[in-house]
């Protein structure tokens, strides 16, 4: 088990080695998060308000159909990709400290195309594993 202060040390000695990196890969994924996601979040929003059929103008009727179901559906979905999008991030920086390369946008580039070309695989893998897991029988103890 890692000590807390070497475990700092070699944290902060990770980041001081490849922060450029870090900071390419950072600006690459706002920039391609924010590309699709505002698009996306506006358009969900404005079709949210279409079904609703009246206009929102107040505080009380954002509360209102914010606390509808269809609200509460579009404020779940919501915050699952908000998530998504931080543990795609977070996974991408990790790449970034992990490799071993030395170019630094060939890095945060590589990083980013390795996130984005595994993201297609991320929604069948949790439900594949809990079928598998919640489908597995063990050997009766008779046998």
């Amino acid at each position: 088990m890692l000590a807390p202060r070497p475990l700092i040390k070699d944290i902060t000695r990770q980041i001081a080695v490849h922060w450029r990196a870090l900071i390419a890969f950072h600006l690459f994924f706002t920039l391609l998060a924010t590309a699709l996601w505002v698009p996306l979040s506006a358009g969900t929003l404005a079709g949210l308000l279409k079904r609703i059929g009246q206009p929102v103008l107040s505080n009380g009727q954002i509360v209102d159909v914010a606390l509808s179901a269809r609200g509460l559906l579009w404020l779940l979905a919501a915050l699952g990709l908000s998530f998504l999008v931080i543990f795609l991030q977070q996974a991408g920086m990790m790449r970034v400290v992990s490799s071993r390369d030395g170019g630094r946008y060939r890095v945060a580039m590589g990083a980013l195309w390795h996130v984005l070309r595994r993201f297609p695989a991320l929604p069948r893998w949790p439900s594949s594993r809990s079928v598998r897991i919640c489908c597995w029988r063990r050997p009766s103890p008779s046998a």
